[in-house]
């Protein structure tokens, strides 16, 4: 694996969780507009097998996924963190900021108070530390 795929794998891995958790809050709406807006019936609500009960299983389910993904989120983050922690400074903190934390080039640039090309340099020679030590 190249060394950019590699360190990518952390916000890829993020961008999931988050979709995950987009379709957990979209069920847990419809259950919840489901429980208001379903009319009184003579059969309870908490019937197995009920509209709320299905959605309420998905839930869990998408509860136990999003944990799962988190915790794999989280090996991925420590291995890129021991992976760059062998750089020079300067190329370890252009690592953190653009594939752990997820700025831009430019953000970069003005949270380190660098130009945009020495940036994009230091990226460079980081990715080249790390494919040889690969």
């Amino acid at each position: 694996m190249e060394p950019k795929e590699y360190l990518k794998r952390y916000q890829t891995s993020n961008r999931e969780i988050k979709a995950l958790m987009d379709q957990r809050k979209q069920l847990w709406e419809m259950m919840t507009e489901f429980s208001v807006s379903a009319p009184k019936s003579p059969i309870k609500d908490d019937t197995p097998g009920s509209m709320r009960d299905m959605i309420s299983s998905k839930i869990t389910d998408m509860d136990q996924r999003i944990k799962s993904r988190i915790e794999a989120l989280q090996t991925i983050k420590y291995e890129i963190e021991d992976t760059i922690s062998h750089l020079p400074d300067r190329q370890r903190e252009v690592l953190r900021l653009k594939y752990i934390n997820g700025l831009t080039w430019e953000q970069i640039a003005i949270e380190l108070n660098y130009s945009y090309r020495n940036v994009l340099y230091l990226h460079r020679k980081a990715l080249q530390c790390i494919q040889k030590s690969a």
